[in-house]
């Protein structure tokens, strides 16, 4: 009986010694897959334009919050600020990649990079950010012309339910 125990407890540890570098290693095709995913939705042009964003955008704050800095001061600010995010990145690309990794299956992660490698992927590429501003500024000019009658209709809802100060 104790031999069958023993050999049961080698036969358990060895299954387990050779099932966690299986685990690992799928995780670590997993990982590759993310990134690899990642590099197919060119993250790095995403990152390039919102670093550009970031430049322009600490540009405008300082010009408009500094007294006495020259545009040319501004500039070179919101350049260096831009470039000092971009340093740890590689931190954030990693993380985004560990969560595309847990909410897709290798077989998933697959399927997608093949959409994303595919001529209407990369027209999707393509095309997603000039087609996401013109949304944003059709969704800006409709909340624009509706936001009077939302309110008045908001306002008379408030009214029905008894509120005294609408």
């Amino acid at each position: 009986m104790k031999s069958r125990q023993f050999f049961s407890v080698m036969a358990a540890a060895a299954f387990f010694s050779f099932a966690a570098p299986l685990q690992a290693q799928d995780g670590d095709a997993q990982q590759a897959l993310a990134m690899e995913l990642l590099q197919a939705i060119r993250v790095d042009q995403q990152i390039g334009r919102m670093s550009e964003q970031v430049a322009t955008q600490t540009t405008q704050f300082m010009q408009q919050s500094r007294q006495g800095i020259t545009a040319e001061e501004s500039k070179a600010f919101g350049e260096a600020y831009a470039a000092a995010i971009r340093v740890n990145i590689g931190d954030l690309v990693s993380e985004i990649a560990n969560l595309y990794a847990r909410s897709y299956s290798a077989d998933e992660l697959k399927q997608i990079i093949a959409f994303y490698k595919s001529p209407v992927g990369q027209k999707y590429l393509d095309s997603a950010p000039g087609l996401a501003s013109s949304a944003a500024g059709l969704g800006q000019a409709w909340q624009q012309q509706n936001e009077q009658a939302a309110q008045s209709m908001a306002e008379q809802e408030m009214r029905k339910r008894g509120f005294k100060n609408w």
